[in-house]
């Protein structure tokens, strides 16, 4: 597995600070504090208060789990709250043998890793969000023990990359800034960490999951398009064609292309058809004066005339908001856009 590079992902974050702590909220600070104080003074096996507070901010009560399961969760962490040395294989081992509400034993390791944070701050939390920046997948191993250890390669990923953050205030920016908007949080700096870290990987989810339509052309059944989708924080755009040859050449019936420019990907289709004949459904304010230039630079290499575009002009100018004006040069069609 290779090791994932610090000071990328310490350089994304503080590049994304304002973002990061307006997904943060005092509430969360105060509920986290709250628990910390109910898990310090009292038996939580008898504080009611506590476990609701605790299932509902961690989100206990949403993960199909059993009543059973959750009590043995509080009778696990109350027993392990004095402890030096925290050993995650006997607690997933434990917790293994209640099925969950679907019937069946699942390993809970992002839980057994919060009930940890609250006994000892310096063990980070694991959940997707913090295992996204890392670029640590889920394990998918049908092997119990191979699937936990693969976990604890993980964990002891995401604990170096932490040490190395904080030995070397990497993240003294973004600290710095959780510190104004959070007046007087009381926070170790790793659980401020473990708070940013979470909010970046709901962050970094966000942007991957958006995706722009650069190019839209349709026909009757299909259509191509170009997305700009986010891919390890890079934008690519992605190329795709389906279910009909707009051009009667042999298109396949589905096909995908990345390419790392937008540029590249419109070459793609601008090198083998003439697009400017298709319905064009949308093109984006970004490359519009790009595609815009590479029509009129293609209906000139083409000699394309008045009465060939005649149907699809106002449908051009009409996407592109600008207007094409012909002329003739020497016998011979040239379009400009009228400025």
């Amino acid at each position: 597995m290779r090791k994932p590079n610090i000071n990328q992902i310490t350089e994304w974050i503080n590049e994304h600070s304002t973002e990061i702590i307006e997904n943060l909220d005092q509430e969360s600070i105060d509920v986290f504090l709250f628990l910390k104080k109910e898990f310090n003074n009292s038996n939580i096996i008898d504080n009611h208060l506590f476990q609701f507070v605790y299932r509902s901010f961690y989100r206990l009560d949403n993960a199909g789990l059993t009543d059973n399961l959750k009590e043995e969760y509080f009778i696990i962490m109350e027993k392990y709250k004095n402890r030096q040395h925290l050993e995650f294989k006997p607690i997933l081992n434990q917790l293994h043998q209640f099925k969950n509400r679907k019937g069946q034993k699942t390993i809970q390791f992002s839980f057994t890793t919060k009930m940890f944070n609250m006994i000892d701050e310096r063990m980070p939390i694991y959940d997707k969000y913090v295992a996204k920046m890392f670029n640590l997948s889920y394990p998918n191993n049908k092997d119990i023990d191979k699937k936990i250890n693969t976990y604890l390669n993980h964990y002891q990923i995401i604990k170096e990359g932490y040490k190395e953050i904080y030995n070397k205030n990497l993240l003294m920016p973004i600290i710095d800034l959780f510190d104004k908007e959070f007046k007087e949080n009381k926070l170790p700096i790793l659980k401020k960490i473990d708070f940013i870290f979470w909010s970046a990987g709901k962050i970094k989810e966000k942007k991957q999951k958006l995706k722009k339509i650069m190019f839209d052309i349709g026909a009757e059944g299909g259509g191509i398009t170009i997305e700009k989708v986010y891919k390890d924080n890079k934008p690519i755009y992605i190329y795709k064609h389906n279910e009909f040859d707009p051009t009667d050449e042999g298109l396949d019936i589905y096909n995908k292309y990345e390419f790392d420019t937008f540029e590249e990907a419109f070459q793609r289709l601008n090198n083998k058809y003439d697009w400017f004949y298709l319905h064009l459904e949308h093109i984006n304010n970004e490359v519009k004066d790009y595609v815009w230039s590479e029509l009129i630079k293609k209906l000139n290499e083409k000699a394309v005339s008045n009465k060939e575009l005649y149907h699809k002009i106002n449908d051009i100018q009409k996407v592109f908001g600008k207007e094409l004006i012909s002329t003739k040069i020497n016998g011979k069609i040239n379009w400009i856009s009228k400025s």
